[in-house]
């Protein structure tokens, strides 16, 4: 993974590298899903809110499937085990299972009565197989959870699938995936809490590693009017096309990429950016707007961004503060003195104008090259 990728700080996505796809002897069970169980393990181990955010999904879906709720008593800081062999009652992690034992992914259970047990079966890549259902709601009867009061069967997959195999005692909870992701994301965010605990940013991080992943939730806009949509995407489209331009045309082809990205932000902003090749001084245009029931025209800004390499001894002797103002370019330095921004605002001047959306990069291109190559440090 290279230092500019997106992910270079997201540690899931840094440790997934390390995982083979399939276990070894070509089994069903691959670590490739024992990945994402342990990982959602640790966050509902080490964060209450997690934990209690976790129930609610849970208790919802029973509330409509049997009017029934969970035991208050037994969930506050219940054991959590994940692995835990249902063919004996021992469960030594240590111990490499053989192709007949099998195995509950996850289960959260009462750890001082036996008020409650929940026990997952995740899916991320592969399909339930024949009996694999039947053979969990077996051993909830019959193994060592026997006994407990409340049993509940969470079967959690990309599509939230839920088996035909049911014994209508026991209730089996689908989730989805996409359920998950928002749930840490949600968590992430903390509300009023400030600051964050250690524990929920490391669920954010989860989250964020799921949504690269493809499992998080997708929010599609409808096409009606149609006529909306279509100009919607050809905007999109004429965008790209002028950050391409601009990079044709002020001889920025060896610092900029060719590629043009899209990422939609938690906000509701659109961000279209044309970032730096690998080993280049950061560089990056931006245009971005809203998306959210905020589409008006001072909801859009153009924006250039840069890392300084040698920061100028006066800044202000580099352009005329007002006549930039003038032409909406506005210089701000970033809070660390490690680089700085130009944006200016998409007034009605601009709504439409391509060829002045594309002056106005090009005049706050020439101002970031002028400043990038003030050799005189501070």
């Amino acid at each position: 993974m290279t230092s500019n990728d997106s992910q270079a700080n997201n540690l899931f996505s840094r440790l997934i590298s390390y995982t083979p796809r399939v276990c070894d002897g070509g089994t069903s069970r691959t670590a490739l899903e024992d990945y994402y169980t342990e990982a959602l393990a640790w966050c509902l181990r080490n964060s209450k809110e997690c934990l209690q955010a976790f129930l609610v999904l849970i208790q919802q879906d029973l509330a409509a499937q049997t009017k029934s709720k969970l035991p208050v008593t037994g969930i506050s800081s219940p054991a959590i085990h994940t692995q835990f062999n249902f063919d004996s009652e021992s469960d030594d992690e240590d111990e490499e299972p053989s192709s007949s034992q099998r195995r509950f992914d996850l289960v959260i259970c009462s750890e001082n009565d036996e008020t409650l047990v929940i026990v997952l079966e995740n899916k991320v890549r592969w399909k339930f197989t024949d009996g694999q259902i039947p053979a969990y709601i077996k051993a909830l009867k019959t193994g060592v959870f026997k006994t407990f009061h409340t049993k509940v069967l969470i079967v959690l997959s990309p599509r939230g699938e839920k088996p035909e195999s049911t014994d209508g005692i026991i209730p089996i909870v689908p989730l989805k995936w996409h359920q998950i992701q928002r749930m840490l994301a949600d968590v992430s965010l903390g509300g009023e809490q400030k600051p964050l605990y250690v524990s929920q940013i490391i669920c954010g991080q989860f989250a964020e590693f799921l949504q690269k992943k493809g499992l998080a939730p997708m929010n599609l806009v409808k096409t009606y009017p149609s006529q909306q949509f279509k100009d919607g995407i050809h905007f999109t489209y004429q965008i790209q096309q002028i950050l391409l331009q601009i990079r044709e045309n002020t001889d920025l082809k060896d610092v900029l990429s060719s590629k043009v990205h899209l990422k939609h932000w938690d906000d509701g902003c659109l961000w279209f950016s044309m970032g730096s090749k690998p080993g280049k001084s950061g560089f990056t245009l931006y245009f971005k707007m809203w998306s959210e029931n905020k589409m008006l025209l001072n909801d859009k800004r153009m924006l250039v961004e840069a890392s300084w390499i040698n920061r100028p001894n006066i800044l202000q002797s580099k352009f005329d503060k007002q006549k930039f103002a003038d032409n909406n370019i506005i210089f701000e330095e970033w809070p660390n003195k490690k680089g700085f921004s130009i944006f200016g605002q998409f007034t009605a001047e601009y709504d439409g104008n391509a060829d002045r959306i594309r002056e106005w990069y090009e005049e706050a291109v020439a101002l970031t090259s002028a400043l990038l190559e003030d050799r005189s440090a501070e």
